[in-house]
């Protein structure tokens, strides 16, 4: 039900009126956008709607159950604030979006809220237009609520229940350390340093053993040196937004694949994608989707080991197995349909 002031409803009701549609955007970094169906800029408690091109917007279908409501709107890309490939960065994916009426012309009416607290789902870019869906409060409640049984891996590497530790903090000096702590050299080795005999850091960094199994002594800690599972690198040729190369890469080819790659410079500086493929062979890079940048030669990314969710890699790679989350020894599909014969 739309709430309304008497004088709005009494205005909506008129052969000619004077009404314009606004919409508020909240990102999830907390920026908010503000436009309006009008032709000039109109400010609303303070904020200032911006005034855009034309849209087409679908009808709201909304209901009173709990099926999600929902609304398809086309406009152009007109707005300077609205850029194709912020879009295309996922900038405002899962956006909070308030649209409401009001009269232009006398905005103590008041406003009628047609969707407050709506979410913007998927947004597609063609020719300069976007078509964006929005989606209604009942959408939080269409998602899984408990987990199936799978032989792979339903954990996310690195996460609470996986427990893998991809990026430790930096060591810091004259500290406690427990058993099992996990730290790395303030200046990025390619290694992590796991606690093996609890105690207190010294006052200076150690000079580190970066050989794989070999020990460092710190104050009364001493450190045991295992490869790292978050890498740094710089590239040093570019294909397309999907394609490029870093020859300093010593890794085995099936290493980085499924892993999370993050930009720490150049256009896409933040952005991350999930590697498609890695060959050492070439030191070639091919990312699952396209960056919404271009990539330059020079620009640094860090990359993680990555995890097809199996046994073999939670065991062997990771070394992990006591918190895999999956079913390994449960019978499969072809185990339950088996039949048992006599001869």
């Amino acid at each position: 039900m739309k709430t309304l002031s008497a004088a709005l409803k009494t205005h909506m009701a008129l052969e000619t009126t004077t009404l314009c549609t606004c919409w508020k955007l909240v990102l999830t970094n907390t920026d908010e956008f503000f436009f309006t169906s009008l032709d000039v800029d109109l400010t609303i408690d303070g904020d200032t709607y911006e005034a855009g091109s034309g849209y087409q917007p679908t009808e709201i279908d909304q209901g009173g159950g709990l099926s999600v409501d929902n609304l398809e709107v086309k406009s152009f890309l007109s707005s300077s604030r609205v850029a194709e490939s912020d879009i295309l960065a996922g900038i405002y994916d899962y956006a909070e979006i308030d649209i409401f009426v009001v009269n232009y012309k006398d905005l103590t009416m008041g406003k009628m809220y047609l969707a407050q607290g709506w979410v913007l789902g998927e947004i597609t870019v063609q020719d300069n237009q976007f078509q964006c869906e929005v989606r209604g409060k009942a959408q939080k409640l269409s998602q899984q609520l408990v987990e199936l049984y799978s032989p792979e891996c339903r954990a996310v590497l690195g996460d609470t229940r996986c427990k893998i530790t991809l990026n430790p903090s930096d060591w810091v000096a004259t500290t406690v350390y427990a058993v099992d702590a996990i730290c790395k050299a303030t200046s990025y080795d390619g290694r992590r340093y796991v606690c093996t005999t609890a105690g207190t850091s010294g006052a200076v960094e150690p000079v580190w053993n970066t050989v794989i199994g070999n020990t460092s002594a710190d104050g009364t800690v001493v450190w045991t040196c295992y490869d790292a599972f978050t890498k740094q690198g710089t590239v040093t040729g570019v294909t397309s937004k999907t394609v490029f190369t870093d020859s300093s890469r010593t890794e085995t080819s099936d290493l980085f694949m499924y892993g999370l790659l993050t930009w720490t410079s150049g256009n896409n500086n933040g952005l991350t994608m999930e590697v498609k493929s890695f060959t050492h062979a070439t030191d070639i890079f091919t990312l699952f989707l396209p960056m919404s940048y271009v990539i330059i030669t020079g620009d640094t990314y860090t990359v993680t080991y990555g995890c097809d969710k199996k046994k073999d890699t939670c065991k062997n790679v990771f070394g992990n197995l006591i918190n895999m989350r999956a079913e390994i020894f449960l019978p499969g599909v072809d185990k339950l349909l088996e039949q048992n014969i006599p001869s």
